[in-house]
């Protein structure tokens, strides 16, 4: 949390990626890549997730049925970090 506090640079990055044109190509993401979704996520809904799922090579998209925004990163920790071993121990 203190590090995030020490700099809001990527909030302020990501809420400008909103309304404007990206200085990235989703298409050029060369590592693995695990995308988590919720179900019922209003902010950020599953749809997005399928939209970078069908612009990222070596991409697992996973969607849990009827979770909501901060359910994913609250309830599935060890969910999400066993993937990222996964991957990481993979490489």
């Amino acid at each position: 949390m203190r590090v995030f506090l020490a700099n809001f640079d990527g909030m302020a990055f990501d809420n400008l990626a909103w309304g404007a044109t990206w200085d990235v190509d989703p298409g050029d993401v060369a590592a693995p890549t695990l995308l988590w979704y919720g179900e019922s996520d209003q902010a950020c809904p599953p749809t997005h997730g399928r939209w970078y799922a069908e612009r990222i090579a070596n991409v697992e998209l996973v969607v849990l049925p009827g979770e909501r925004h901060l359910d994913v990163i609250d309830g599935h920790w060890p969910d999400v970090l066993t993937g990222l071993s996964a991957i990481w121990a993979a490489r």
